[in-house]
């Protein structure tokens, strides 16, 4: 009899010991929370709380151990090669960045981009043309205006445990109006009074205008450094006009400026084949900083 009663004492001690047994989770933070762990993912933990039914998951890195109910421990080292990311909400949304290479064509192009939100911007530029070298000796001078919307990809990871460094960040399709307002001085060739052909330098006015569609790809450097580039094409036209008042009224150089819009050419913001085929294309490579 005292026999089956000390059986019993020790069952209900240990059937007590074991419904009040709950994993226990100590956080980087400090925290430690008493629980029940449901799974231990190759990146997560999925647990919750003693009384709760709601289940939480967190990031491993978060955590430092987990020590199980059945006696298991679980460690979790710091991994010094985790790419830590600072809150969406906390990362910079504007950017301020510069064309590379844009004053050796002759211009200067400044672009503005804002970040709606994690996978939506828009884009602004100006391109100061004669801002730089004059490679035509053209004597160009003129602003091109330029405004995007950027559609990026959804979050990428790049290595194991690297999650996407910032909402500005990774490949896009955007969709770009672009225009050129520009004078230049043209070779032109037409009759003198005297009837000798003859060729010399007219000054014109010229707009241009196209719909882009481009893809690119834009990189963080240290929450701070933008590198942005990308390539498009899409449709658009030229138009020029005689400016130079000697030449104004010679139908000759007229028909010559009239002509030339029907070839390949430049427009300071985008590269024209003319009107007769009026597909335009545009490459870019931006750097820049956030704020």
């Amino acid at each position: 009899m005292k026999l089956s009663k000390l059986l019993f004492a020790v069952m209900a001690l240990s059937l007590g010991y074991f419904a009040q047994a709950q994993d226990l989770i100590e956080f980087r933070n400090g925290d430690l929370i008493e629980g029940t762990v449901h799974e231990i993912g190759v990146h997560e933990v999925t647990y919750s709380e003693t009384g709760d039914d709601l289940r939480i998951t967190v990031d491993k890195s978060e955590i430092v151990r987990i020590d199980m109910e059945n006696g298991r421990m679980y460690k979790f080292e710091s991994d010094p090669l985790e790419f830590r990311t600072v809150p969406y909400q906390e990362q910079y949304s504007r950017g301020i960045k510069v064309g590379m290479f844009t004053p050796v064509m002759g211009s200067f192009r400044v672009e503005y981009e804002q970040n709606l939100r994690p996978g939506r911007s828009i884009m602004a530029s100006a391109n100061i043309i004669g801002l730089g070298l004059n490679p035509y000796e053209s004597n160009q001078a003129g602003l091109g205006l330029n405004f995007g919307y950027k559609f990026m990809t959804s979050p990428s990871y790049y290595l194991e445990r690297q999650k996407r460094a910032h909402r500005m960040m990774g490949s896009y399709l955007m969709l770009e109006a672009a225009t050129s307002f520009y004078g230049v001085d043209e070779m032109v060739g037409y009759y003198d009074n005297n009837g000798f052909y003859q060729y010399q330098d007219v000054r014109t006015s010229n707009f241009a205008g196209a719909l882009i569609v481009s893809y690119g790809k834009q990189y963080v450097f240290g929450e701070r450094i933008l590198l942005d580039y990308s390539i498009g094409a899409g449709y658009g036209f030229r138009t020029s006009s005689v400016s130079d008042d000697e030449f104004k009224n010679n139908q000759d150089v007229i028909d010559y400026v009239d002509d030339f819009d029907a070839f390949p050419s430049t427009t300071y913001n985008f590269l024209h084949f003319g009107n007769e085929v009026p597909i335009v294309i545009k490459a870019r490579l931006s750097i820049g900083f956030m704020f």
